[in-house]
């Protein structure tokens, strides 16, 4: 799937929820790599989506669709169970709970739905800084997860989730991607960064390293060295395994040559590789392509922010990430990727320095292409602290300088590290499991919402936090069963909604699930 945009559930509890969307949102769920349409244009002037608005509010209304200030929400009062308990008020033979989770939804559609998508602005205006006409930005903040980091994601408004095609140019930032690529072809084989390879391309005749390829693409952002990074990986290999839904990069698409020697020097041939490392040798056969994306024309190289930086966070934490989201590369690899996107030069130095202060260490990659746009994204740690950032920047060239970048990151840090977030934290379904069970209780009477019983059951805790497309719900109750919980809750809205339900036991996670529901 192509491109997927969804509206935000707004729950706002004081005493009463509310459910409202932002205006003129819609999602395409049908969108796919090959479609001749674009499925979501944005207003390159202002990084705003321009869709047409798919529920029922009236233009305008971006407050709420409930009238009177009716409560969205009921609390549980009586605790229906439906078994019974024995003699000394112990509740036997429990009837299993049936989970209700629909067909998961795309990565980058669930992402769009729960990441904070406001705050950065806000409180960008309340401190009195305002980024630079045409900025896209994204920073995340790493903690500790359920056996897995995880990350409070803040989009700068909606721009880590516009498409880069007609608003900017993502230019050396995709060497990155690259790299990956090749790597993840070797390993098919087999090889590693080691490995020594001969062939000869449109630039002329290589012989040398992959590794060698991998620092010069990285450490001077040599095109020729990009280029052949992407004929070792094979242009297939790339938009078809790698940057696919399954890998969580519905977005992604490389396609452009960053050099051009004949007229025709594109990347959908790669020449027969001969190879060697150790006793291993042979030869990568010519590939060759006749694939064309429509959403992504003029052999252009297209991405969002968000699956940009999620390549990044794939190789800086790949030591602590669950081997489901791995790429195929070893340690060796790994490391000296790493070292590479360390001597990288970046933009973000001063900015990170001012906000954070000194024992800094940054890992990245930036791109500049004159008359078109300057970007940084990358990983920065203080290893005295442990604070943990990845963050991605996108400006236009002629308008801003990298002074302006630093400043970015600076308000960005400085937003997101003492900030106490609203939205859920984003990693993938790890720890004890959870089961959710929805049951329809029919339309609420007087506000035609509709009513859902919400089971859940998971061992080893002792609070659960539940949201829903990123806004929080009333915390469930325990109920007399062991390791269930129960809550009633009103929905304004219907359809697909994207579930995050966190387990604690004396405020420690022990088990994270995200799951797509659908409410009738």
């Amino acid at each position: 799937m192509k491109i997927y945009f969804l509206l935000s559930l707004c729950l706002i509890q004081i005493a009463f929820y509310c459910g409202c969307q932002p205006a003129g949102e819609t999602i395409n769920n049908d969108a796919g790599k090959h479609d001749a349409d674009v499925d979501a244009d944005v207003d390159s002037e202002d990084g705003n989506f321009d869709f047409q608005d798919n529920l029922d509010i009236e233009d305008g209304d971006t407050n709420s669709d409930i009238q009177d200030g009716a409560s969205d929400y009921t609390d549980i009062t009586d605790g229906d169970i439906d078994i019974e308990p024995d003699g000394d008020g112990a509740v036997t033979d429990p009837t299993p709970l049936t989970d209700g989770a629909a067909t998961p939804s795309p990565s980058f559609h669930r992402a769009f739905k729960t990441i904070d998508k406001a705050s950065l602005s806000q409180i960008f205006t309340n401190n009195g800084y305002q980024p630079p006409p045409g900025t896209y930005f994204l920073i995340g903040k790493i903690t500790a997860g359920v056996n897995s980091p995880w990350i409070h994601w803040y989009s700068y408004n909606d721009t880590a989730f516009t498409y880069s095609y007609s608003n900017y140019w993502p230019a050396s930032t995709i060497k990155l991607t690259a790299a990956i690529g090749a790597l993840e072809l070797l390993h098919q084989y087999n090889l590693t960064a080691a490995a020594n390879v001969e062939f000869t391309d449109d630039d002329g005749y290589y012989n040398g390293t992959v590794q060698a390829l991998i620092s010069d693409a990285l450490r001077i952002s040599s095109n020729t060295a990009y280029n052949r990074l992407m004929e070792i990986a094979g242009f297939e290999a790339i938009n078809e395994q790698l940057l696919v839904e399954s890998n969580g990069y519905s977005q992604m698409i490389l396609q452009r040559r960053y050099t051009h020697p004949y007229p025709d020097s594109d990347l959908r041939d790669s020449p027969p590789i001969n190879y060697t490392e150790g006793t291993n040798s042979g030869t990568i056969p010519a590939r060759t392509s006749t694939l064309y994306y429509p959403s992504c024309p003029d052999e252009s190289n297209c991405i969002t922010l968000f699956e940009l930086l999620d390549v990044m966070r794939r190789v800086m934490l790949h030591a602590q990430l669950p081997p489901v989201e791995l790429f195929q590369l070893n340690s060796n690899d790994i490391n000296e990727v790493q070292l590479a996107l360390f001597d990288s030069p970046t933009a973000m130095s001063a900015g990170a320095q001012a906000a954070l202060g000194s024992n800094l260490e940054i890992y990245n990659k930036t791109g500049h292409v004159y008359n078109y746009d300057r970007l940084d994204h990358g990983y920065i740690v203080q290893t005295s602290s442990d604070q943990q950032y990845l963050v991605a920047a996108s400006l236009p060239y002629n308008s801003t300088s990298d002074a302006d970048i630093s400043e970015l990151v600076e308000n960005g840090i400085n937003t997101v590290k003492n900030h106490l977030p609203s939205h859920p934290p984003l990693q993938i379904t790890r720890g004890n499991q959870i089961t959710v069970q929805l049951k329809d209780e029919g339309l609420e009477s007087g506000t035609g919402y509709r009513k859902m019983k919400l089971d859940f059951e998971v061992e080893n805790s002792d609070e659960l936090e539940i949201w829903v497309d990123g806004w929080q719900l009333p915390q469930p109750a325990p109920t007399t069963i062991p390791n269930r919980y129960e809550l009633e809750y009103s929905f304004s809205l219907s359809g697909i909604r994207e579930m995050v339900v966190i387990a604690f036991s004396n405020n420690q996670p022990t088990a994270y699930r995200i799951l797509t529901v659908s409410i009738p």
